[in-house]
């Protein structure tokens, strides 16, 4: 059983346009991921896996 879905990076540019950056991507299983998006710290640098937000 698997899974065609892939939303990741849209999900993260979803995120990156409301001002929050990717925190945690976890891998639950070989179907299920958890992805965790937070507001960024002032002055931190962020590398994150699709892109970088313009603070």
């Amino acid at each position: 059983m698997g899974t065609d879905l892939n939303i990741f990076k849209s999900l993260i540019k979803l995120g990156n346009d409301f001002g929050l950056i990717e925190s945690t991507c976890l891998s639950i299983n070989d179907i299920w991921s958890s992805l965790k998006l937070t507001r960024p710290k002032k002055g931190k640098v962020y590398n994150n896996s699709y892109g970088k937000l313009s603070l």
